[in-house]
């Protein structure tokens, strides 16, 4: 008969369950593969984060156990949600363990889903997967970018998009930011909310007041009371002139009476878009055209 004493010393809160294998020793009706003596182990697969405000943080740990020889770990996400940070050290050594700490910070009312990653100098990376939920709003721009074309100078386009709240939450709106006065806010529906799944229009105009592209960035903020998200929508357009320039001077020199002398005059379309020339008038005689 043989006694063993076990004894934890777990160094995260996480409630797990965990089975012994001893070489040699075969439980009849177990047919899960025994833990190899090599290598990492996670203390669990996944991480599930409790649905979480707009703005606010939880956090959740995860132990590593390197059952092999010392190795240097490198321990990442993948996306700044969620964020790892870790005493494991440089190294960690045979046999020894760490804590992981994942922070979880959402910034819009959506579903989030990542994966942590602990990889060693040599071997096979480890990962668990992380999920989570804010609890916020989320806003939509469709169209975006909003593309106005080219526009004559003097003239304008307008282009109306739809703002839709795809989020969990109830959002305060705020009027659209916009930085460049080639743009601007024509007609807005939308009001001081927009409930969960809701939708609102705005119109824009664009009136160009120089020849070439024209950008910019229109900023479009929610808050639910814990803090702002921020949807950014691209603006652009063209601008277009017409610059005529016409040869200033012709030069005759001297004509007998009664004969007839012809110069060409030059017009020269230094613009971004054609120009159509309806006529040529208002010379008197004996000049004509």
């Amino acid at each position: 008969m043989m006694s063993l004493i076990l004894v934890s010393q777990p160094l995260v809160t996480n409630a797990k369950t965990y089975k012994l294998y001893i070489p040699g020793l075969i439980v009849q009706g177990d047919t899960t593969p025994p833990i190899e003596g090599s290598g990492l182990i996670l203390s669990t697969d996944s991480l599930t984060f409790s649905d979480t405000l707009v703005g606010q943080e939880v956090s959740l740990q995860i132990q590593v156990t390197n059952l092999g020889e010392a190795t240097p770990l490198n321990i990442t996400t993948g996306t700044d949600i969620f964020a790892a940070t870790h005493n494991c050290g440089t190294s960690l050594a045979t046999n020894a363990s760490c804590v992981v700490n994942v922070r979880f910070v959402p910034n819009a009312g959506i579903s989030y889903s990542g994966l942590l990653s602990v990889t060693p100098l040599t071997g096979t990376a480890k990962t668990a997967s992380l999920t989570g939920s804010g609890l916020g709003a989320a806003l939509t721009a469709t169209p975006n970018p909003i593309n106005f074309g080219s526009i004559e100078l003097g003239k304008y386009a307008e282009q109306t998009f739809t703002i839709t709240n795809t989020g969990n939450r109830e959002a305060l709106l705020a009027t659209p930011q916009i930085t460049n006065t080639a743009f601007g806010v024509q007609s807005n529906n939308c009001g001081a909310t927009l409930t969960q799944g809701q939708f609102c229009s705005v119109t824009l105009r664009f009136t160009p007041s120089s020849s070439g592209d024209t950008a910019d960035t229109m900023r479009l903020v929610a808050n639910t009371g814990t803090g702002n998200t921020v949807t950014n929508v691209a603006l652009r357009g063209k601008g277009l002139s017409s610059l005529v320039q016409i040869q200033n001077n012709l030069n005759f020199n001297d004509v007998e009476v009664g004969t007839i002398s012809t110069k060409p005059l030059t017009i020269t379309n230094k613009g971004n878009t054609v120009v159509s020339i309806n006529a040529i008038g208002g010379l008197s005689s004996p000049f004509s055209a």
